[in-house]
């Protein structure tokens, strides 16, 4: 077999299979976060009725609709050509989600590691977090802005430094490679771009 044939149906394969993956992903990402939504007595969210948590614990609940505005939005910072640059999209739309938002929520000034009894509306922790960030993955999936990755079930470690806490984290894994990464804005302030870290080291901190 010619090389340069035989890399063009290597290659033909290859976008084959992560384009079957991704239209397949939507009802397989949903079913994986289900049952997260359900443990906060949520719905799981749609881009027509989106609630966002904040307040620890999602004690608050801000209930929003995201457009065609928001997609075309969405669909500009998620353009990748591979999974790094797809996580760097992931990473820029909860970025600027956070500032979406903010206006209705009053979280603009959200702070990172925030954690404390539920009462302050102004403040994530990491339950909020988790929770916004799994539903703000799924709206892209429903959106089919993801090609590179798949939606999986959010993840906690203990945080002995946290009073012995657990900390959650949403995650996502590559369609090929089958590497999970965890994507975290409960370490930064509000308006900053997330932590995206392979989730084995994420893992590893506070064990």
């Amino acid at each position: 077999m010619n090389r340069e044939f035989g890399r063009g149906i290597a290659a033909a394969l290859l976008s084959l299979t992560i384009a079957t993956a991704a239209a397949a992903g939507p009802a397989e990402d949903e079913a994986n976060v289900a049952p997260w939504f359900e443990r906060q007595s949520l719905s799981v969210p749609t881009w027509a009725r989106f609630i966002v948590c904040h307040g620890y614990g999602c004690a608050f609940r801000t209930l929003i609709a995201l457009h065609e505005r928001d997609r075309i939005t969405f669909a500009a910072m998620m353009k990748a050509n591979n999974p790094a640059a797809e996580r760097a999209g992931i990473a820029k739309v909860v970025q600027w989600f956070d500032k979406r938002v903010a206006p209705q929520t009053g979280t603009g000034k959200a702070k990172a590691k925030a954690g404390g009894i539920a009462g302050d509306s102004t403040q994530f922790d990491c339950v909020d977090r988790t929770t916004n960030t799994a539903g703000l993955l799924l709206v892209l999936s429903q959106w089919k802005l993801l090609k590179h990755h798949r939606i999986d079930p959010p993840v906690s470690r203990l945080a002995p430094l946290l009073g012995g806490a657990p900390h959650s984290t949403a995650v996502v894994t590559e369609l090929i490679s089958g590497k999970k990464w965890s994507i975290d804005p409960w370490v930064k302030n509000s308006g900053e771009l997330p932590d995206v870290t392979p989730l084995d080291q994420w893992l590893a901190v506070y064990r």
